[in-house]
């Protein structure tokens, strides 16, 4: 996220689950990784930006029984937009979307249903204002 409130988000590629869906950066973590980690692994190889665990701020984990599944979401703040190189058969395009809209987009038919159920949650978002500036929340 930049510090003037924008989120990264990508579409998901064609051949994919849920083709053309926006997301959040994530994945699964490889044997022997910390889900630190396997954060920052998946964001250098769906986005090409590379950083440290020293970078990530926890933002929240999510249990889910039914897919016996435990998710970890990471905040990474960052002075302004940079380029993202695209994960060829990952992703398919990028955009930073302010705050106000991801809240929009998330609660919309264009993002990944299964996040959705995740960042749905008024907790995420109440924790992910935080760090959001006070002009960036209200436009």
């Amino acid at each position: 996220m930049t510090k003037d409130g924008k989120l990264l988000t990508t579409e998901r590629s064609r051949n994919k689950t849920y083709p053309l869906k926006w997301e959040v950066t994530g994945g699964s973590i490889l044997k022997g990784e910390t889900a630190a980690e396997g954060a920052i692994r998946e964001l250098y190889e769906e986005t090409g930006i590379k950083i440290s665990t020293d970078d990530l701020i926890p933002l929240y984990s999510y249990v889910d029984k039914p897919k016996h599944a435990i998710y970890h979401s990471y905040l990474n703040l960052i002075e302004k937009e940079v380029h993202v190189t695209l994960q060829e058969g990952e992703t398919m395009d990028y955009m930073y979307v302010p705050y106000k809209e991801f809240d929009e987009l998330v609660n919309s038919d264009r993002f990944v249903p299964s996040e959705q159920r995740r960042y749905k949650n008024q907790a995420v978002f109440t924790m992910l204002s935080r760090f959001i500036p006070d002009s960036a929340a209200s436009t």
